[in-house]
């Protein structure tokens, strides 16, 4: 016979375990509904938690919700839609270049700059002949109209006074961590002008043949923003440019920062000008070097442990090898008994970060397979003529060719021998300093100089800068 229902409410106990092993304890209210044949809860009552690992099976407490205080300020938020000119106003008053402009020259003119700015940074590659119909639709610093006449004569005011310049670099420098690293890159703009005093026949990475200026910047790594500019000529040795550049910039107060370079300024020469010239650097280094592939060859095996790790980014292993490099150099004048023109070699103490991308190593193999299976299927279709001079190169030293008999098939073969020994140092990279610090630091200072590549790319591309 079964057991009469009765429509009382029923008190019982419920445990509940949880993944770490504490046990919470519950009081629950339950009605059994005939209709529907359920239990139903009616409430349910925390009345504490058995700790994991309790042997006598005590209760405790849990811990208190947090009540709601009756004095705390309601939060509210708002929601406003705003274009381009306003978010570059409000970078202008953050980074300090509104206050900076101002600081250099007269009211007008620098709200005039800051207006012609922010007109070229909404609109991409437009001319400034637009600007007037631009200023009628968008709220700006200068309230007037900038025509023609305007703008051509704020340009020749702010060409004919180089204070003007200096003072902006010297307001842009104070605003950056002279201590840290700043990024030093040069860029070569092509022009067809006979009247600046800069344009030479030099290295033209357009590769138009056109005359260049090399156009230098100076990028604080810690603030990301640029802190000056200069420029030089076309023909303007790497090293040559950095001290003209630093010599240039000296009253900025800057000759402590490490600059921080790509692999342009990685020879065995640029590195002992700036030795001697006793310049802070970090800069890439072609694995290649002999010098380099020397210590990484002897140092593989310090990137193969979990100590080697590097604590942001678990792809990379890092370790610093301290080297002392010989550097040969002739002397410039007459000194005591040493006479211009003689060879002198002296030993410095170079830091050595040799890193390895595990990530990279898959996507460099791809790359290498890739370009030789598609040569090798070329070769076969009877194309070799048809490659170029750096694909036959390739294929003379990555593959075996060889014909089955007189006019017989061609037989193509990968050289295992050169796979293999091109294949040994994918993933490896190194960065080379005359300071010491740690290498993931170091990697850390140089990923951060891409900041001023983007620089470059904003003001030859998007502004239009390759106008000279």
């Amino acid at each position: 016979m079964s057991k009469p229902i009765t429509g009382k409410t029923t008190t019982s106990v419920w445990k509940q375990k949880r993944k770490n092993g504490d046990i919470y304890v519950w009081e629950r209210q339950t009605i059994y509904i005939p209709e529907t044949r359920k239990t139903k809860e009616l409430s349910r009552k925390l009345l504490g938690k058995i700790p994991a690992g309790s042997t006598d099976g005590e209760i405790v407490p849990t811990r208190p919700k947090r009540k709601k205080t009756e004095d705390a300020e309601p939060q509210s938020s708002t929601r406003s839609r705003v274009g381009s000119t306003s978010l570059l106003r409000w970078v202008g008053e953050q980074s300090g270049i509104t206050d900076d402009l101002l600081s250099c020259m007269d009211e007008g003119s620098a709200k005039k700059v800051d207006t012609i700015a922010q007109f070229w940074l909404a609109n991409q590659g437009d001319r400034l002949q637009r600007m007037q119909k631009w200023q009628f639709l968008h709220p700006t610093p200068y309230p007037e109209p900038i025509s023609k006449d305007v703008y051509h004569d704020l340009f020749e005011y702010l060409g004919l006074n180089e204070d003007i310049v200096q003072n902006y670099f010297l307001a842009r420098a104070k605003r950056c961590h002279k201590e840290d690293a700043a990024a030093f890159d040069s860029s070569t703009i092509s022009s067809y002008s006979r009247y600046i005093k800069e344009t030479r026949q030099g290295f033209n990475k357009a590769g138009d043949g056109l005359d260049t200026v090399k156009f230098l910047t100076l990028f604080d790594l810690a603030t990301h923003q640029p802190i000056a500019f200069a420029r030089g000529p076309g023909n303007l040795a790497d090293v040559s440019g950095i001290e003209n550049a630093l010599k240039q910039f000296s009253f900025l107060n800057i000759s402590k920062a490490q600059i921080v370079t790509d692999k342009g300024y990685y020879s065995r020469n640029n590195i002992g000008q700036m030795l001697r010239k006793h310049i802070k650097f970090l800069t890439a280094a072609s694995i290649e070097l002999s010098w380099v592939n020397h210590h990484l060859q002897k140092n593989k095996s310090g990137l193969e442990t979990a100590s080697s790790l590097c604590p942001w980014d678990f792809n990379i292993h890092g370790i610093t090898v301290p080297v002392d490099a010989e550097f040969t150099y002739q002397r410039q004048r007459n000194r005591g008994e040493e006479v211009k023109g003689d060879t002198l070699s002296e030993t410095r103490r170079l830091y050595l970060h040799l890193y390895l991308n595990r990530e990279r190593v898959g996507e460099d193999e791809k790359r290498l397979a890739t370009d030789l299976m598609s040569l090798k299927n070329d070769i076969e279709k009877g194309l070799w003529d048809e490659l170029s001079e750096s694909a036959q190169k390739k294929a003379e030293k990555y593959l075996n060719i060889s014909r089955l008999g007189r006019g017989g098939k061609l037989k193509v073969a990968i050289n295992e021998e050169a796979y293999a020994q091109a294949r040994k140092d994918y993933g490896y990279f190194a960065l080379v300093s005359n300071k010491a610090e740690d290498c993931f630091e170091a990697l850390r200072k140089y990923r951060l100089r891409e900041k001023i590549e983007e620089a470059f790319k904003d003001t030859k591309n998007r502004l239009d800068g390759t106008r000279t």
